[in-house]
């Protein structure tokens, strides 16, 4: 009776802290398996802990089974390591004695794993894979998660929202980048804001893009390099590309009547738009620091091209935006 009231209790503690190591570590990789999921934009963040929970709901059987085993194995393992089984083989206990107390605690689990293994596991499967086909059966606009860049269903188009405000249904920087017919084209509506002057620039499509929604913004119309005013970004420090732009700097220097750095891209881009600068220029960017600016110039009558005058500045990450006439006149100084 103490032998067996002994093997049963230990049993059940050993096997309460394998499963809950074994359960902790399910949950941990596939909870990482979903996040990167969600980051390349194959599931929706929303999605994340449904998911893992259809999971561990489905990995219950495997882990139960393993409980089982491992529990049984350490402590017929620590009995013989700490000469236990010497105490109880003096004792007259054989080592059969032990299949009943193994039998008494294996037979309960071994019920609870076979009515997991026909019943919650399958049925644990087969919402996962339903969930997922409601994901997939979702517009893509209904898909796209902020700071996450997102492929359509039919691979033409790329979604990016830099920022969600979910209380008031708003998004802000909205960037899609489509593919139709082999000819490309970027749809995007923009808001760059300055806290200093308290300035919102805001620009949308075929709409236009204006300041405090009140003035209608237009690029200046200057028409030579000697009367304009020229804006770039330099490269951080420990970054590649000094060499080049010191170059740059240079050429642009001698042509143009002034040069200025501000810090900001985006808020650059929105100052070409308003007229405040004649022209802009930068490497070393990304999609989210030009799409805003890109719509905002373009919708206030701006030209916005890639260093050497191509309409690939969101994949090289350099742009060069103005009116028509700077931005060609700073093309052959940038393009070499």
């Amino acid at each position: 009776m103490i032998f067996r009231q002994s093997l049963l209790r230990e049993f059940s503690a050993t096997a309460l802290g394998v499963f809950v190591i074994l359960l902790a570590i399910t949950l941990t990789t596939q909870f990482i398996r979903f996040l990167g999921q969600a980051a390349s934009g194959v599931l929706v963040v929303d999605a994340v802990l449904a998911m893992l929970g259809f999971s561990a709901l489905s990995h219950l059987s495997v882990l139960l089974s393993l409980t089982l085993f491992i529990s049984v194995l350490m402590t017929l393992t620590r009995s013989y390591r700490d000469s236990e089984m010497i105490v109880w083989f003096s004792s007259g206990v054989s080592l059969l004695r032990w299949v009943r107390p193994v039998l008494m605690f294996s037979l309960p689990m071994v019920v609870t794993i076979a009515l997991l293994s026909m019943f919650l596991s399958p049925w644990a499967v087969r919402l996962s894979q339903e969930y997922r086909v409601q994901l997939e059966a979702r517009d893509d606009v209904s898909g796209v998660a902020p700071g996450v860049f997102r492929e359509s269903k039919q691979a033409e188009r790329v979604f990016f929202v830099e920022q969600v405000e979910g209380d008031a249904n708003v998004v802000a920087n909205v960037f899609v980048r489509s593919t139709q017919q082999q000819r490309e084209g970027v749809m995007v509506a923009g808001v760059v804001y300055n806290p200093a002057t308290d300035e919102l620039f805001t620009a949308e499509k075929g709409k236009g893009a204006f300041l405090n929604d009140r003035r209608r913004l237009r690029v200046a119309g200057r028409k030579t390099l000697a009367d304009a005013v020229v804006v770039t970004g330099i490269p951080h420090r420990g970054r590649p590309g000094h060499p080049k732009f010191l170059d740059e700097m240079k050429s642009v220097m001698m042509e143009v009547a002034g040069l200025r750095r501000s810090g900001s891209a985006a808020l650059d881009m929105a100052y070409v738009a308003a007229g405040r600068y004649d022209g802009y220029w930068e490497r070393g960017l990304k999609a989210w620091d030009l799409a805003a600016g890109i719509v905002l110039v373009r919708e206030a009558g701006g030209l916005v091209t890639d260093v050497t005058g191509g309409d690939e500045a969101l994949t090289r990450g350099n742009v060069l935006a103005g009116n028509k006439d700077i931005t060609k006149a700073l093309t052959p100084l940038l393009a070499h």
